[in-house]
């Protein structure tokens, strides 16, 4: 009887049997997870954003979700980081704030559980401008040297920035800061751009294009030396038949120094005026350069010499001569 049993409908009772083993294992290993097979991990990662129209810019959102996935021992072992993925989809979403946005989790082995389930998210409005960068030198350069502001330059010197309409409304400038302390000659160096208000404070959640600026510094003595001709002045007149028969100078020449920024063309220096009026002889006198202003003059005083002597050239009128009585 028991026999007959056994026989009866015996298809049925292997295909009950088969699925009773494919049963048990399911649940014990899903009960089961630290069994040999398998295993747990977590991972913090990044928030992403998909779906955000290019014009628009999420300024609000919490940047990492709590991720618990379980897998193949194997495979959890060498799982990575970006093999776990969260994300929130803002297709369609405007300008604004939005509460309670569905967070998603993603990987290549069974996501358990994530935190948070929901974010709250605020967009605004993309904007973007090209503004010049502006060169702020710190320090103090060493005694007796200058910046050349014509030779020193930044590249590039424009900015593309790029951020939210809320932050971009306070934007004053942007500066690129670099130290010059004690320098004494020329310098190249890579600096950072810094976003500031018109209180001059930091801006940040901003994009900069270039991120990094090469400043090109160039530093040279703040003092340039020339030498010029020295021109005598003269004033008066004098008398009747004599003149000036020559002048000599003790040097005809006199060095000036000035600063390496002033973009004057000197090309001489006078005497102070040297009174000629109604002299009829020689004049031998030490007299002063005449200044100019932000210019020193090196040994601005010269020794001058004029000679006055008769013109000898001028025609002499010729002298009548008296006829003789007797032949009148």
């Amino acid at each position: 009887m028991i026999g007959n049993f056994l026989q009866k409908d015996i298809n049925l009772k292997i295909l009950s049997v088969i699925f009773a083993i494919f049963l048990w294992a399911y649940v014990y290993y899903k009960d089961t997870p630290f069994q040999e097979n398998l295993a747990i991990t977590s991972f913090v990662v990044p928030l992403e954003v998909k779906g955000l129209a290019s014009d628009l810019v999420v300024v609000e959102i919490q940047d990492n979700v709590f991720v618990k996935v379980r897998g193949n021992k194997d495979v959890i072992a060498n799982l990575k980081m970006e093999n776990v993925r969260s994300f929130v989809d803002l297709s369609n979403k405007g300008v604004g704030s939005y509460r309670g946005v569905s967070v998603h989790a993603s990987s290549i082995v069974e996501v358990i559980t994530w935190e948070p389930k929901s974010v709250d998210v605020k967009i605004d409005k993309l904007v973007e401008k090209v503004l010049s960068a502006n060169l702020e030198c710190e320090g103090k350069l060493k005694n007796g040297y200058v910046i050349d502001k014509e030779k020193t330059v930044m590249v590039p010197d424009k900015v593309v920035l790029k951020g939210p309409e809320d932050l971009m409304k306070d934007v004053d400038k942007i500066i690129v800061r670099t130290d010059i302390s004690n320098a004494t000659c020329g310098f190249n160096v890579t600096e950072v751009p810094m976003v500031v208000d018109n209180n001059d404070k930091a801006i940040t959640g901003l994009t900069l294009k270039p991120s990094n600026i090469q400043v090109f510094v160039e530093i040279i003595p703040d003092k340039k030396y020339k030498t010029v001709p020295i021109v005598p002045s003269i004033f008066g007149t004098l008398p009747e038949g004599y003149i000036i028969k020559y002048i000599s100078l003790q040097h005809s020449t006199a060095t000036i120094e000035y600063t390496s920024t002033d973009e004057r063309d000197i090309n001489y220096v006078k005497t102070f005026p040297i009174d000629i009026n109604g002299k009829t002889e020689d004049i031998v006198t030490n007299v002063l350069l005449r200044p100019i202003e932000g210019v020193n003059i090196i040994n601005n005083t010269i020794r001058v010499v004029i000679r006055i002597g008769k013109n000898t050239d001028v025609e002499k009128t010729p002298t009548p001569v008296k006829k003789d009585s007797k032949n009148k």
